[in-house]
Parts: C-alpha cells; structure tokens; sequence
C-alpha cells in the first residue's frame, strides 16, 4: 500500500507525520514525505522518502509583518497593517501550494492520504477520486467545533458564550469548504458536479476521519466530537541520528545541577536581545544554570554572559530535556508535550495561536506557573514567575507523575491501529 504524509507550517506541525511515516515504514509500507523543503535533511535523516513543497512559511515568519504580530506590539493600526501584509503574502503562496499538492498526488498515485489541514487541495482531490484520507490537525479549536471555545485566531481561542463559539466555527468552516472548493476549480476537479461547497464541508467535519496527535492526559475529547475523531497522544521521531548531545552540552549538564532549559522554538519577536537580556539578568542574580537555544532568532547570543549559562543554536529536547529541572518555552504542542513528557516544570511565554491555550493549561493543571505573554515579559514579572516555577514543589511533583502517563498513551507499535 502507497502512503502519502503531506504537511506544511513550522516544526511542531512536521514532527508528528514524521513519527507516523516511520512506524509505516518499519511496517513495510511504501511511503512518500512531502513537507516544505526546509525539512528535507530531517526527513532524510529519519531515513524517509522526501518530496519537496515550494512554500517558505518559515521566511514569512520572520518577515517584519509576522514578527510584529507574535510579539504583540505596536499600536492598533500597525497591527491591522500588518495583519493584511502577511495575509497578502499567505494568499500568494496559495496557487504554487495547490499546484504543489496536484503534482505530488499525481505522480505518487497513494492508496492512503495522512495529511494537514492546511493542505486545501489534498482534501478536494480525495473526496473526488474517493481515496481514504486522514486528517491530522495539530492543535484543538482549529477545525472541529467545541461548545466553550471560540474558533483559534492569532489570539488564541477563548469561550465567548455558546452562540458566538458555534458561530465563529461556523464561519471557519464555510470558509475552508470554499477554500478547497476553489483549489478544485481552479485545477481542474470542478468538472465533477458533485463536488459542492456544502457535500465538501460535510464530508471534512462529519466522515473525514481526524487524528490529533495531542495528550488526551492534556486534552480530553470534548463531549460534542463524533466517532471519527479521535486524540492519539503525542507522537515524535525515534532514534535520530541528531539527536545526540555535543561534548560541550554533555560537559555543561555534568558541571551543573537543576538546569533549565530555555528555546523559543521557531517564534521570533521585533526584540530578541531585549527578552534575551531580561532573562539572563534573572539568571545571573540567582546564579540558576540553564542551556538558552536561540532557534530561529527569538533569543540571541549575549557576550559576555555567565559561566552558568550556555548559548547554543540548536538542541534536541528528547536528548537534553530528561536532565533538566525546567523548561522556558513558547507552548507550542510540541515544546508543551515535549516537556511535559520529560518531567519538566513549564514557565510558558505564548506569542499566538495556542501557544496561550497550552499556557493556561500548563498553569490549571498546576505543571507550572500563569504564562508571561511575551507582550508583558518584563524582568519583575519574568522573575517572580521564574522563582515560583523553581521553589513551588508541586509543579515538579505533577510533572513527574506525568511521564508515566503520557508513556502509557503514544506507544510507538500502536500507532499504526488509528490509521488503518
């Protein structure tokens, strides 16, 4: 059997169909990764078929429009300027990501779709030529209506009465129906008279099967979802050839002890040195060891700093995260489940989407202190937040009892089950 695993967006929205193309694999099933072509070594390097996307998301996050918007600066005009940029910008890659999906589908011929919600096209093409797809959406409140929450905007999601919750879903999901509709006609799949706006939107929410690859000990199913949706656990690459730890972070963990590891992923923001500076000013004044990984420039290399701070520019969390105390993170899923399943005390500093939902989960479920929005992380309440995260107990006691918890629920040999 032929398997197609399409995805698009940052790292966090990879990883997942990274782990369940290698379980395909290691079962003996033909598959085809078709992701951005930024994640063409680490495909490789999982040892997975690679077929590149032309869609750069990650250039647009760093433009000036989308830094503005994570950072959650600048007064109200400057964000509506923004915003309409970077929409102008998204449009654009529109047309090529379709076109991208068409040519990839076409030469590969699967049996079974695995994709991204993003990927419009993919969605109209097997619902027309009745091929088995499943979806798998990253993170709650973006494609299947909950009765508390609002749609997931740049703002994150929030519970604005019943009505106006079912309403803004409603609203998304029409406008995603005609989203894929478009992608249709526009390449050539409108000949098909059945496929309508409305036969489109019914199929993707109600017999579209849909995968989340999220923590049901984080996440419970909400009691409106119906029986093709499903929460499978967290799920992340095994044994990767980069996983592995440099002498020199090797040396640092050996030479210190209760480490907090501090990334913020792939989230930039208009004032990395700033956030960078307030942070370690923290850490110097109560002498804490940590490891501060700059990614994709959220934070930036400080000289000179401490000898109890590490600079690096990357670093594997399944290797690195096991040895530390703490984690100072986005709350992206990835980063969120990552050290939750580790055993880490979480500090959440969210920037969009839900990374501010996975910030207060941390917070209700006591694995950690109220999340800083990175708008207001100022050095007095970075502080406060930092200590608390490192002299309250209970987060740490929590933590702990969560690696087992989430062991129990993403074993590898069972992922197969939820796709066959």
């Amino acid at each position: 059997m032929k398997i197609l695993l399409i995805s698009i967006g940052t790292r966090g929205d990879i990883e997942p169909f990274l782990a369940i193309a290698q379980q395909f694999q290691n079962a003996h099933y033909e598959v085809c990764c078709a992701f951005p072509e930024q994640f063409r070594a680490a495909t490789e390097d999982a040892g997975l078929p690679f077929k590149g996307i032309p869609i750069d998301l990650l250039s647009l996050s760093r433009s000036d429009a989308s830094t503005l918007i994570t950072s959650g600066t600048g007064h109200l005009f400057k964000r509506i300027r923004a915003y309409w940029t970077l929409l102008n910008a998204l449009k654009a890659t529109l047309l090529p990501l379709w076109q991208s999906e068409k040519k990839i589908l076409e030469e590969f011929r699967p049996d079974k779709i695995i994709f991204h919600p993003l990927c419009d096209y993919t969605v109209g093409w097997s619902i027309a030529y009745d091929v088995k797809a499943i979806m798998v959406p990253i993170y709650p409140f973006s494609m299947h209506s909950v009765d508390d929450h609002s749609y997931m905007t740049p703002r994150g999601s929030k519970d604005r009465g019943v009505i106006l919750n079912r309403l803004s879903f409603g609203l998304m999901h029409h406008f995603k129906a005609e989203q894929i509709y478009k992608s249709c006609k526009k390449l050539g799949i409108h000949n098909d008279s059945s496929l309508t706006i409305k036969k489109i939107k019914h199929h993707l929410l109600h017999k579209m099967p849909a995968r989340y690859c999220i923590s049901p000990s984080l996440f419970e199913k909400p009691k409106e979802w119906q029986s093709n949706i499903q929460i499978i656990g967290h799920r992340e690459l095994q044994c990767r050839s980069s996983a592995s730890l440099t002498d020199q972070i090797k040396q640092f963990i050996s030479s210190h002890q209760n480490i907090v590891l501090i990334s913020f992923g792939s989230m930039v923001n208009n004032r990395p040195l700033h956030y960078t500076q307030t942070i370690l000013d923290v850490l110097a004044t109560h002498q804490i060891a940590a490891i501060i990984s700059t990614g994709m420039g959220g934070l930036q290399l400080v000289q000179p700093h401490p000898e109890h701070v590490l600079f690096v520019n990357f670093i594997p969390y399944e290797s690195v995260l096991p040895k530390m105390y703490a984690m100072v993170h986005h709350g992206g899923v990835g980063s969120t489940h990552s050290g939750v399943k580790y055993g880490c005390v979480s500090i959440v500093i969210p920037h969009i989407l839900d990374q501010l939902y996975w910030g207060e989960l941390i917070f209700q479920k006591e694995l950690g202190p109220k999340p800083i929005h990175i708008s207001k992380l100022s050095r007095t309440l970075f502080e406060s937040t930092f200590l608390d995260a490192l002299h309250n107990k209970k987060y740490k006691v929590n933590a702990e009892r969560m690696i087992l918890q989430m062991a129990q629920e993403s074993d590898p040999e069972d992922i197969l089950s939820y796709f066959e």
